[in-house]
């Protein structure tokens, strides 16, 4: 018997390739807010289709076919291939065969989700806190790009969501005001709070 603690796209992974595998696995749910948008390239797809045997897996999502980076430099576009999904739709779309059941008692826990053990020290890469906001694209906003722009305290990150919207990521002191390649793709945002935002005309 495994416990897998954790619900989310490495749980239900391991999960069922244990399953697969002939092991008995029991599911300790770890409670969090689950992610709203994962852009994943090619190579993660074909993993997670050969994990679950559905080639199928991510049929219908929208796509980004090129990344436009502003790197302390003018704009640079280069080819890219990803689809875009939130990670409760990714997970929606899996065959779940990870349920809690039973007594939790087992001879391996697989921690996939926080808290962890009191015996297991976790290492930091990095102190930089980002921000989230669903945004409003802009009518002639191109919607299978992204965008990735550099700026004095941080960078943004914009990714196309389908439906002419979008999901903000403002890494460190990375301000939407002091942008000039991702503000002008954007329409309107909505912070956290709920609050809305006004950008440019």
């Amino acid at each position: 018997m495994a416990i897998i603690r954790g619900a989310g796209v490495a749980a239900t992974c391991c999960a069922h390739l244990l399953g697969r595998a002939g092991l008995a696995v029991t599911a300790e749910p770890a409670k969090r807010f689950p992610v709203p948008a994962l852009m994943l390239g090619e190579t993660a797809q074909k993993l997670l289709q050969d994990v679950f045997e559905f080639p199928d897996l991510f049929a219908g999502l929208p796509r980004v076919r090129t990344r436009v980076v502003a790197w302390g430099a003018a704009p640079v576009a280069v080819p890219h291939s990803g689809v875009v999904i939130s990670e409760q739709a990714l997970l929606d779309r899996i065959d779940r065969v990870v349920h809690a059941a039973g007594p939790l008692e087992s001879d391996w826990t697989i921690v996939a989700a926080r808290p962890l053990p009191d015996r297991v020290e976790e290492h930091a890469f990095g102190t930089r806190v980002a921000r989230v906001a669903e945004v409003i694209l802009k009518g002639g906003c191109e919607a299978e790009a992204c965008w990735i722009e550099s700026l004095e305290d941080g960078w943004l990150f914009l990714l196309p969501a389908g439906d002419g919207r979008g999901w903000l990521l403002a890494v460190g002191g990375a301000d939407l005001r002091a942008s000039q390649l991702v503000a002008s793709q954007i329409a309107e945002a909505r912070e956290s709070d709920g609050n809305s935002l006004r950008i440019r005309g």
